[in-house]
């Protein structure tokens, strides 16, 4: 593919170029050289664009000068070739080149390059935003046109006015950081305001709706739920035949170090939840928030309430397919669930083999929401990232087949959408209480078999992404 058509970056030219650098009257200086420096074109980091992937902005330039003269045999070899010494001299090599062309197209076609190449990885754009307040400088003694003709320890002692050389890369890379830093402050801004609202809208949904998981599912040790129907799952509504069976799994009673006692009165810490003010019944005991489930007592849930847990969302644009992709485990407990039967009223084993989860767990004692996504994440996919910086998009209330009217899951959704490089290069693993880990694609029949209310979760982060 040649086309080299890029509509997401806008035009720039020299005099534009030299006016931006002008008007910030640059006195610090950040000088760069070679190709261990991640401002090299010569530095190797992958980016995708026009169908094509390029291993270095080197690589990128050189294509584009082939496409510019269509020199087509140039073209595929340049795409062919790994080395940016070798690209290089292929591209010096272009038939029916014309200088006064390529003057006019030069500056516009390497922040191009650039402006993939860092916004492709974070890693790098993090590390141009560290210059902040600073002119980037190639300081290359051989180049006086993408460099200053000079070394950094010479520039050093000269006014810059008097260096010999344009720094049309330097300032090329200057330029890029001052735009892409007003275009994360505008788009932060839309983000966190459309964020709200979606997040308001589906919350509200979601709060809304009735649970049913937590009355039509169940593990399969426990008694058979009462039925409830829907115009009874709310407390106040008349139900004068509702006795449940009160069930505790056996392990819970057992009690491991997270879970309380059994005698509600023994019980010394504040009953929270995300849903409000919670109401207790004759026995003291709390009363979901969503109403009834069938199920009384615990379950195989330890706390009495809410049991706090963290789901960790991450999502990719794979380039190669288009699709929004999440990372997603297949459950080691999956076929320990059973499902009533709407049909025959008969509980029936829960075929959930194609089902996935998003990464998550119950919070330990006293662990902060954020180090509950960071420690689950990397327990069950090996990933290891920093989930303090994702976007809360939903606390509360999560449908899931272990609730009772007395015990249930509120969950903390964090949400990172990562550049597909660095989505690419994590190589998760299947760990904990997970039986595989994928990318899987965020369309609808792969959605509908989510476990719990996840489904809820990825159709609100897709609707995020898409606008």
């Amino acid at each position: 593919m040649e086309s080299a058509t890029i509509k997401s970056v806008p035009d720039i030219s020299i005099i534009q170029l030299n006016k931006t650098i002008e008007s910030f009257n640059y006195t610090e200086f950040e000088f760069f050289w070679q190709k261990e420096s991640p401002f090299s074109q010569w530095y190797l980091s992958a980016f995708y664009t026009d169908g094509n992937r390029f291993n270095c902005c080197e690589q990128y330039m050189m294509w584009r000068k082939a496409v510019l003269f269509n020199d087509h045999e140039t073209v595929q070899k340049i795409l062919k070739e790994k080395s940016p010494y070798e690209q290089k001299k292929l591209g010096e090599q272009v038939s029916f080149f014309d200088q006064r062309i390529w003057d006019e197209n030069k500056v516009q076609i390497v922040y191009e390059g650039n402006y993939h190449k860092f916004t492709q990885n974070e890693d790098l754009l993090k590390i141009l935003f560290n210059t902040k307040g600073e002119l980037l400088v190639e300081a290359s003694p051989f180049d006086n046109i993408w460099g200053i003709g000079l070394d950094a320890e010479d520039a050093a002692k000269i006014d810059p006015q008097n260096w010999p050389g344009e720094n049309l890369l330097g300032k090329i890379l200057t330029v890029l950081r001052v735009n892409q830093e007003n275009i994360f402050s505008e788009v932060e801004n839309a983000i966190d305001n459309y964020v709200n609202i979606v997040t308001s809208d589906m919350m509200g949904i979601l709060k809304s709706s009735l649970h049913t998981k937590s009355r039509f599912q169940k593990s399969v040790d426990y008694p058979e739920r009462l039925e409830v129907c829907d115009e009874k799952v709310g407390w106040d509504a008349l139900f004068s035949e509702y006795s449940p069976i009160y069930f505790v799994s056996p392990k819970i009673l057992a009690l491991p170090e997270w879970a309380d006692s059994e005698d509600i009165e023994k019980v010394d810490r504040p009953f929270d939840s995300f849903e409000g003010p919670l109401k207790f019944d004759k026995k003291n005991h709390p009363m979901n928030p969503r109403g009834r489930t069938g199920i009384t007592g615990r379950g195989e849930l330890g706390k009495w309430g809410a049991n706090f847990a963290g789901d960790s969302i991450l999502t990719r644009k794979n380039l190669k397919t288009g699709n929004i992709e999440m990372l997603v485990i297949e459950r080691n407990d999956t076929r320990e669930r059973m499902q009533k039967n709407p049909d025959t009223g008969i509980w029936e084993i829960l075929d959930a083999s194609g089902e996935r989860a998003i990464p998550g767990g119950m919070a330990d004692p006293g662990e902060l929401p954020e180090n509950t996504l960071i420690r689950e994440l990397r327990e069950e996919t090996s990933v290891d990232l920093d989930m303090s910086k994702a976007r809360i998009v939903y606390q509360g209330y999560c449908d899931d087949p272990r609730n009772t009217d007395n015990a249930w899951v509120e969950t903390t959704v964090g949400h990172l959408h990562l550049p597909f490089e660095q989505a690419d290069a994590l190589n998760p693993v299947a760990g904990d209480d997970a039986k595989s880990v994928e990318w899987m694609p965020l369309v609808p029949e792969r959605i509908n078999q989510m476990y719990a209310n996840h489904q809820f979760f990825a159709e609100m982060v897709v609707r995020v992404i898409k606008n």
